[in-house]
C-alpha cells in the first residue's frame, strides 16, 4: 500500500457497528426525551438546585458539587428561560446515561458471550448483532418510567445515571483485560460527587474483581489508578471554597470540617434508613409493580432468558448482574422515603445487563431475524406504553401554587412553612432567579434548628434575626450539645420559632401554611388569606373575595404531589368558607365551598399505578378528603359553624396525612381541626401516633 493510501483508505472506513448502536441508543433517547422535558418547575428538589446552579451555591446533603457547576454554566451559557435550560441539561444527560449504558452491555456481551458454540444450533454473535442486542437493551431501560423520569427535570439522577453506566463499562475493561483502569476511576470518583449512591455498586464491583485475580494478586492495578479516583472527587473541594464567601444557599455550611463532613454523611436523613421494617414491603411493590410495565411486559421473559444464559455462559457476569440488581433493591427498600423510584438505578443497571444477554441468546440460538424482531418489539412496546404517561402537563403546577401564595401578600411579608415540595423549593428559583417577589422573606420552620440556616437567615434578612439574637444562641448551643427530640433542644427550638414570629409582628405582615399553625401561641389569632394564614393579635377582617388562582386541577400529576396540591387548595377556599358560614354570610360561604369542590381531582385509588412507602398512604387521605367534601353542603357547614357558640370544636372534613418529604414524623395523620370564636376560626393540627389512629 502507498503512503498516499492511508488517510483515504481511513476516511471511507465505516462506523464500527458498536459506535452505531451507541449513536442510534443517544439520537432516539435525546428525542424522547427533548419531546418530554418539563418546561418549567416541578415538584421536590428542582427549584432548590436549580436556584443554587444559577448562584452558585450549595444545595441539601450531599452537595452535588459537579452538577451545580455544570448547571451554572448551561444556565447561564444558553438563550433560554434558566429553569428550560436546565431541564434540558437533564435530558441531554439522560440520553447519553442511554448510549453509556449501550456501550457497556455491549462490553459485557463481548466478554461473556463464548465464542464457540455450546450447542449444535448456536451460531457465532457477530459484532453487528452484539451491538444491536446492547442497543435495543439499553432504549428499553431508558423508555422505563424508573430512568426517563430522571430526564425530565434539573435533578441530580440523569448525571447519576451516566456515571454508573460508564463506571461500569470501563469496569468490565479494567477488571478483565487491564485497559482505561484511569478513565474507570475518575468516573467512579466523579459518580459519588453526583449521588453517593454510586456505593451500590460496590458489591458487584468486588465480586468481579475477586473473580477475575483477588486483590493479593492486584492491588498494585488498584494502586496505580488510585490518584485518577482522588482527581474525581476534586468538585468537592467546591463545597467548603464556596461556602467561605457567604452564598445564598448554604446547607450545612461546609467551610467547616464539622459541617463538611455532616454534608457528606447527609446524616440530616440517616433516620429514614433502615430504621422501620414496614417500609420494604411498599417500595418493593412499587418497583416490581412497575417494573413489567416499564419493560414492555415482553422485556421480563426475556430478562430471565438472559440471566440463565449469563449463568451458562460465564457465572461471574451473571453474579455481576445479580449483585447490582440485588444491592439497590435491597438499599432502597429500606430507605423510608417517598421519592424512591431513583435508588432503583443500579438496579436498572443490573436489568439492562440480563436483557442484553436474552437478545443475544435469542441470536446465538434463534438467528438474526428473531433478534431483529425481538428487539424491535420491545422497544417499541417500552415507548409505546411509557409515551403517555411521560407527555408533560401544560404548565406548573408548582410555580402556579408558589405564585398563589406569594404575589397576594402584603409588602415585606414573612412566611413560615415546612410545604417543601408543593411551592416552597419552587419559591427559591422564582425569587432568586427570576425575581419574584423578594420582598417577601419565606422561612423553612424546621431549619429553624440548624445553626448553618439560622447564619444563612441572618445574612439575608437581619431584620429578623437582630431582635431575636439572644434565642438564636440559646439554639445554636442547644444544636451543638443535644439533638432534636431532647428537652433542651426543644425547648430551645419552641422559644425561638415564637420569639420570631412575637417580634416580627411588630415591623412586617407574618403569615403561616397549615402545617405551622400548631406551633402558635394561643395568644395569636390566625385567619385564612388564599394559601397561607395571617397572624395577629388582633381581630382580623376576612376579605371579601379569594385572588383569583392559577391552578387548575386538571394539569394535576396523577401521584400523591398532585393530590396533595389539590388538597391543600381545597382547604384554603373550605377555610373561608367556614367562617363566611359562621358569620352568616351564605352566598359568599357558597362560592367558596364550590370553589373548594372545583379542586376535587376525581381519581379513584385503584386507577392509579403503585405508589412508594408514605405515598400510597398519603394519596389516599387525600382523596379521602375529597370523598368527604362531596357530601358537605351548605347547611351542614353552616351548622357546624355555628354549633355551640365561642369556643366550640369543629372537626374539620376529613384526616390528611402530610406527604413525606423532610422528616419521618410527617407520615403521621394530622387531624385538622377548625375552632370557631365569635364567627372566627382558627384552623389547628393534633399528630395522631399509630394507636391513636386505630382507637379513632
Amino acid at each position: 500500500m502507498s503512503a498516499g493510501a492511508g488517510p483515504r483508505a481511513r476516511s471511507t472506513r465505516s462506523v464500527s457497528p458498536r459506535a452505531a448502536g451507541v449513536g442510534a441508543t443517544f439520537a432516539i433517547a435525546l428525542v424522547f426525551y427533548g419531546a418530554t422535558v418539563l418546561r418549567g418547575l416541578d415538584y421536590a428538589d428542582n427549584g432548590e438546585l436549580a436556584a443554587v446552579a444559577w448562584t452558585l451555591g450549595i444545595p441539601h446533603p450531599t452537595g452535588y458539587p459537579t452538577l451545580t457547576l455544570l448547571g451554572h454554566l448551561v444556565a447561564h451559557a444558553l438563550p433560554l428561560r434558566p429553569i428550560l435550560a436546565l431541564n434540558l441539561l437533564s435530558a441531554l444527560l439522560g440520553a447519553a446515561s442511554a448510549a453509556a449504558c449501550a456501550w457497556a452491555f455491549d462490553e459485557m456481551l463481548r466478554q461473556a458471550v463464548p465464542t464457540h458454540s455450546r450447542a449444535r444450533n448456536d451460531r457465532p454473535l457477530t459484532a453487528r448483532a452484539r451491538a444491536f442486542a446492547a442497543a435495543a437493551a439499553a432504549l428499553a431501560i431508558a423508555g422505563s418510567s424508573l430512568w426517563w423520569d430522571q430526564a425530565q427535570r434539573f435533578e441530580v439522577y440523569s448525571l447519576h445515571a451516566l456515571l454508573l453506566a460508564l463506571a461500569t463499562g470501563w469496569f468490565l475493561r479494567f477488571a478483565e483485560r487491564g485497559e482505561d483502569g484511569p478513565a474507570f476511576a475518575l468516573a467512579l470518583g466523579l459518580g459519588f460527587t453526583a449521588h453517593m449512591t454510586t456505593l451500590l455498586l460496590a458489591p458487584a464491583f468486588l465480586v468481579l474483581w475477586a473473580w477475575r485475580g483477588g486483590f493479593t494478586r492486584r492491588w498494585r492495578d488498584l494502586a496505580r489508578i488510585a490518584p485518577w479516583f482522588l482527581l474525581g472527587l476534586t468538585p468537592y473541594l467546591y463545597l467548603p471554597l464556596r461556602s467561605a464567601q457567604g452564598p445564598r444557599f448554604d446547607w450545612d455550611a461546609p467551610q467547616t470540617w464539622a459541617g463538611f463532613t455532616r454534608m457528606l454523611a447527609a446524616r440530616d436523613y440517616g433516620g429514614w434508613l433502615f430504621r422501620d421494617a414496614h417500609t420494604f414491603l411498599p417500595q418493593w411493590r412499587f418497583f416490581f409493580g412497575r417494573l413489567p410495565a416499564d419493560l414492555g411486559y415482553l422485556g421480563l421473559p426475556l430478562a430471565a432468558i438472559g440471566m440463565v444464559a449469563l449463568f451458562s455462559w460465564s457465572p461471574r457476569f451473571a453474579a455481576f448482574a445479580l449483585l447490582l440488581f440485588v444491592a439497590s433493591v435491597g438499599f432502597a427498600g429500606g430507605y423510608g422515603i417517598p421519592d424512591i423510584g431513583s435508588y432503583f438505578l443500579v438496579a436498572m443497571l443490573g436489568v439492562g445487563l440480563a436483557l442484553a444477554a436474552g437478545l443475544a441468546w435469542t441470536a446465538r440460538r434463534l438467528g438474526g431475524a428473531w433478534l431483529a424482531a425481538a428487539g424491535a418489539a420491545l422497544v417499541l412496546l417500552v415507548f409505546a406504553i411509557q409515551l403517555p404517561r411521560q407527555m408533560p402537563p401544560p404548565g406548573s403546577a408548582v410555580e402556579d401554587m408558589a405564585r398563589d401564595l406569594l404575589e397576594p401578600l402584603p409588602p415585606r411579608a414573612v412566611v413560615l412553612s415546612n410545604e417543601w415540595d408543593p411551592w416552597m423549593s419552587g419559591s427559591f428559583y422564582l425569587q432568586e432567579v427570576e425575581g419574584l417577589r423578594r420582598d417577601v422573606t419565606v422561612v423553612a420552620g424546621e431549619l429553624l434548628g440548624r445553626p448553618w440556616y439560622l447564619r444563612e437567615l441572618a445574612r439575608r434578612a437581619p431584620d429578623l434575626c437582630a431582635p431575636i439574637g439572644s434565642e438564636i444562641e440559646r439554639m445554636i448551643a442547644a444544636a451543638r450539645s443535644g439533638r432534636d427530640g431532647e428537652a433542651d433542644f426543644d425547648a430551645a427550638y419552641r422559644s425561638l420559632w415564637r420569639s420570631l414570629v412575637a417580634r416580627t409582628l411588630a415591623q412586617r405582615p407574618v403569615f403561616v401554611t397549615r402545617d405551622e399553625i400548631p406551633r402558635l401561641d394561643p395568644s395569636f389569632r390566625t385567619l385564612a388569606m388564599g394559601l397561607a394564614f395571617r397572624v395577629s393579635t388582633e381581630p382580623l377582617a376576612l376579605s371579601p373575595s379569594l385572588a383569583r388562582w392559577r391552578f387548575d386541577p386538571s394539569r394535576a400529576r396523577r401521584d400523591p404531589y398532585g393530590a396533595l396540591t389539590c388538597e391543600l387548595y381545597a382547604r384554603s377556599a373550605l377555610d373561608r368558607a367556614y367562617v363566611e358560614a359562621g358569620a352568616g354570610l351564605r352566598e359568599r360561604a357558597a362560592r367558596d365551598l364550590a370553589l373548594a369542590r372545583s379542586f376535587d381531582p376525581g381519581w379513584r385509588a385503584v386507577d392509579l399505578p403503585p405508589q412508594p412507602w408514605g405515598a400510597t398512604e398519603t394519596m389516599a387521605k387525600s382523596l379521602a378528603f375529597f370523598d368527604a367534601l362531596r357530601g358537605l353542603d351548605l347547611p351542614a357547614l353552616a351548622r357546624g359553624a355555628r354549633r355551640s357558640g365561642p369556643g366550640a370544636l369543629l372537626v374539620g372534613v376529613g384526616v390528611t396525612a402530610s406527604l413525606v418529604t423532610d422528616r419521618p414524623k410527617h407520615g403521621d395523620h394530622r387531624c385538622h381541626i377548625a375552632v370557631t370564636d365569635g364567627g372566627r376560626v382558627d384552623i389547628v393540627s393534633i399528630v395522631l401516633d399509630r394507636g391513636a389512629r386505630d382507637r379513632a
